[in-house]
C-alpha cells in the first residue's frame, strides 16, 4: 500500500507515510459516498481492495449498523487474494472524525477513511495507520 516510517521506541511519535500505489480513481470515492448516502440514517462500512491486474474494487461486507456504530464481517479469503488498501466507514449525520472507538479498532496497516455530515455538506477524512499509530493524509494525495 505504501511505505511507513515509524520509530518503535517512541510510542507517541507519528509515523510517516508515502502512498506507493496508483492514486485511487475518483469514481471509487464517488461509489463509496453513494453507498454511504443510501445509508445515511446510520453508520455503514466498505473496504477497498487492489490487485495489479484488476486495479481497485470496493467490497461491501456483511455488517451490523446502528446510528452510532458499525461492525462488519471480514472476508479473510478475499484478503488472501487481494491487497486490502482501505477500510471506509461513515458517521451518517455526525461530522467526519476518527473516534476513540475507531482508534481502538483500526490496528491494521492500511488506510482508513471516515465520511460524515451526510445530510449537509459531506466531509471525508483519510489517515494511514500502523500498529495503532496514525498520520492524517490529504485526500488529494490518495484520490485522483
Amino acid at each position: 500500500v505504501g511505505e511507513f516510517a515509524v520509530c518503535v521506541s517512541e510510542l507517541s511519535e507519528k509515523p510517516e507515510f508515502h502512498f506507493a500505489l496508483p492514486k485511487i480513481p475518483r469514481r471509487i470515492l464517488n461509489e463509496a459516498m453513494h453507498f454511504f448516502m443510501e445509508n445515511k440514517e446510520r453508520e455503514a462500512a466498505c473496504q477497498l481492495f487492489y490487485t495489479r491486474e484488476d486495479g481497485y474494487s470496493i467490497y461491501y461486507p456483511e455488517q451490523r449498523c446502528t446510528v452510532t456504530s458499525v461492525s462488519f464481517k471480514r472476508d479473510y479469503a478475499l484478503e488472501c487474494t487481494k491487497t486490502l488498501v482501505m477500510d471506509m466507514h461513515s458517521h451518517g449525520r455526525i461530522q467526519a472524525f476518527f473516534s476513540g472507538q475507531d482508534d481502538r479498532d483500526e490496528k491494521g496497516t492500511r488506510l482508513f477513511l471516515v465520511a460524515g455530515s451526510l445530510y449537509d455538506e459531506p466531509q471525508v477524512l483519510v489517515r494511514a495507520g500502523i500498529t495503532g499509530r496514525f498520520v492524517d493524509l490529504d485526500i488529494r494525495d490518495i484520490f485522483a
